[in-house]
Protein backbone atom coordinates (compact mmCIF):
# COMPACT_ATOMS: atom_id res chain seq x y z
CA UNK A 1 0.00 0.00 0.00
CA UNK A 2 1.55 3.40 -0.83
CA UNK A 3 1.98 5.68 1.45
CA UNK A 4 0.47 9.68 1.45
CA UNK A 5 2.58 12.10 0.63
CA UNK A 6 4.09 14.12 3.84
CA UNK A 7 2.64 17.20 2.47
CA UNK A 8 -1.15 16.10 2.28
CA UNK A 9 -0.70 14.10 5.74
CA UNK A 10 0.43 17.46 7.55
CA UNK A 11 -2.88 19.06 5.51
CA UNK A 12 -5.23 16.35 6.82
CA UNK A 13 -3.96 16.68 10.27
CA UNK A 14 -4.10 20.16 10.36
CA UNK A 15 -7.77 20.01 8.94
CA UNK A 16 -9.09 17.53 11.70
CA UNK A 17 -6.98 19.26 14.29
CA UNK A 18 -9.02 22.87 13.10
CA UNK A 19 -12.34 20.67 13.32
CA UNK A 20 -11.63 19.65 16.48
CA UNK A 21 -11.20 23.22 17.56
CA UNK A 22 -7.64 22.85 18.26
CA UNK A 23 -5.57 25.58 16.46
CA UNK A 24 -3.19 24.24 14.01
CA UNK A 25 -0.51 26.64 14.68
CA UNK A 26 -0.54 25.51 17.89
CA UNK A 27 1.55 22.34 17.04
CA UNK A 28 4.13 21.74 15.00
CA UNK A 29 2.89 18.81 13.03
CA UNK A 30 5.84 19.01 10.30
CA UNK A 31 8.26 17.70 13.16
CA UNK A 32 5.61 15.52 14.78
CA UNK A 33 5.17 13.60 11.64
CA UNK A 34 7.88 10.50 10.52
CA UNK A 35 8.54 9.96 7.11
CA UNK A 36 8.45 6.74 7.64
CA UNK A 37 4.95 6.09 9.31
CA UNK A 38 1.42 5.57 7.38
CA UNK A 39 -0.95 8.18 7.61
CA UNK A 40 -2.98 6.62 10.52
CA UNK A 41 0.61 5.83 12.71
CA UNK A 42 1.32 9.55 12.48
CA UNK A 43 -2.53 10.31 13.50
CA UNK A 44 -2.21 7.72 16.39
CA UNK A 45 1.00 9.50 17.24
CA UNK A 46 -0.85 12.88 17.14
CA UNK A 47 -3.66 11.48 19.48
CA UNK A 48 -1.06 10.19 21.94
CA UNK A 49 0.62 13.74 22.13
CA UNK A 50 -2.36 15.88 22.42
CA UNK A 51 -4.22 13.25 24.67
CA UNK A 52 -7.32 13.07 23.57
CA UNK A 53 -8.97 12.09 19.97
CA UNK A 54 -8.79 14.31 16.72
CA UNK A 55 -10.07 10.91 14.88
CA UNK A 56 -12.91 11.79 12.58
CA UNK A 57 -16.53 10.12 13.95
CA UNK A 58 -16.51 7.84 10.97
CA UNK A 59 -13.16 6.10 12.19
CA UNK A 60 -13.50 6.53 15.91
CA UNK A 61 -17.91 5.39 16.02
CA UNK A 62 -18.27 3.45 13.27
CA UNK A 63 -22.35 3.32 14.06
CA UNK A 64 -25.00 5.04 12.56
CA UNK A 65 -27.50 7.01 14.97
CA UNK A 66 -30.20 4.56 13.55
CA UNK A 67 -27.79 1.53 14.86
CA UNK A 68 -27.35 3.51 18.01
CA UNK A 69 -31.02 4.22 18.81
CA UNK A 70 -32.22 0.43 17.33
CA UNK A 71 -35.17 -0.66 19.46
CA UNK A 72 -34.68 -4.00 20.33
CA UNK A 73 -36.21 -6.74 18.23
CA UNK A 74 -38.49 -9.27 20.33
CA UNK A 75 -38.04 -12.79 19.69
CA UNK A 76 -41.05 -15.12 20.15
CA UNK A 77 -42.29 -18.35 19.13
CA UNK A 78 -44.97 -19.40 16.13
CA UNK A 79 -47.23 -20.45 18.81
CA UNK A 80 -47.08 -17.00 20.69
CA UNK A 81 -49.50 -15.34 17.91
CA UNK A 82 -51.66 -14.14 21.12
CA UNK A 83 -48.07 -12.04 22.24
CA UNK A 84 -47.66 -11.28 18.40
CA UNK A 85 -51.08 -9.66 18.39
CA UNK A 86 -51.00 -7.58 21.30
CA UNK A 87 -47.45 -6.21 21.13
CA UNK A 88 -47.08 -5.53 17.33
CA UNK A 89 -48.07 -2.17 15.93
CA UNK A 90 -50.55 -1.60 13.15
CA UNK A 91 -50.24 -1.54 9.74
CA UNK A 92 -50.70 1.69 7.72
Amino acid sequence: MRNLPIKLQIQKINHLLSKKGISPDLIDTNSRIDRTLTYRENLRGINNYLGRSIYPNEIKGRTSSYEANKPPFIYFHFLDADYALKYTPPFF
